[in-house]
Formats: structure tokens, sequence, C-alpha cells
């Protein structure tokens, strides 16, 4: 922005909200859209530093907070479209992130865990005792994902 505020004052050809909000300047990779991909990316990572404050984790809204950060996809799609070299630091991370997540998923179908019994304690701690399959090894330190469908 700083720097579309410094071009618009040194060539009167575009404003700076043509140069914020439209193709018209022609900056970017894929049809000059640099500029508002670059505005929707920075109105995302906004969203997301909000929504990742501890007021809204902790005022028992965390679906804010789960939503939002979902929209990591977008983030990475617009940054392919944003520049034309963001695909060169994407790929190792972003296989990565995939392995990851496809490992995830084998490995949640592998075994069922099966929770024997639910408390809510006085300090607003759920407590929870899981039945697990005999090949679930754990050490401290290590951590589950729990998904509570209803």
């Amino acid at each position: 922005v700083l720097n579309f505020a410094r071009m618009s004052q040194n060539d009167a050809m575009y404003q700076l909200w043509e140069y914020l909000f439209t193709t018209r300047p022609g900056i970017g990779w894929v049809n000059g859209t640099a500029s508002i991909t670059g505005v929707v990316l920075q109105v995302l990572i906004c969203l997301m530093v909000v929504c990742s404050s501890t007021f809204v984790r902790r005022s028992g809204h965390f679906e804010v907070f789960y939503w939002s950060h979902l929209s990591y996809i977008w983030v990475w799609a617009l940054l392919v479209v944003h520049c034309a070299n963001f695909w060169k630091w994407f790929v190792v991370p972003g296989v990565a992130f995939l392995i990851e997540k496809l490992v995830g998923i084998a490995v949640s179908r592998m075994g069922g865990l099966y929770i024997v019994e639910v408390n809510l304690l006085p300090s607003k701690v759920t407590h929870l005792v899981i039945k697990r399959p005999p090949f679930f090894h754990f050490k401290p330190g290590d951590y589950v994902y729990i998904n509570i469908p209803a």
C-alpha cells in the first residue's frame, strides 16, 4: 500500500485507489491482479490475526478461530496468482503439508478410539476416558486430534 501511495504521488497516471482496486496499472503476473490479490491477502491475514487473539479463542467462539484459519487455502491460491515465483517457495512445504495430511487421514482410519466416559470438571476442563486399540502407543508430549461430531 505504501509503495502504491508513493507511485501515485510520483506518477500522475493512476490514483491510489486505481493501484489498489483495479487491474488498470497492469501490475502483476496474471492479468495485472497483483494489487487486488495483495489487498485481499492483507484482509485475510488480518482476519486470521484477529481471530487468533486470546479474547476470541477463550470467549467460547473457537469455531471463529478454526474457520478463519481454514482460509489458508485461499491465501495459498491467491499467493500463486499474486506472485509468479511463489510456487518455487511453496513446492517443498506444500508437499510436506500434503503428506502430513494424507498420513493423518490414513492413521485416523486405522482403528477407532472409543470414548468411555466424559466429565466436565469445575475448572471447565473436560475429562475424557478413552479406550484405545492395542497398537496405539503414546509418550509424554504426544497429542491427539479429537473430533466431536455432535
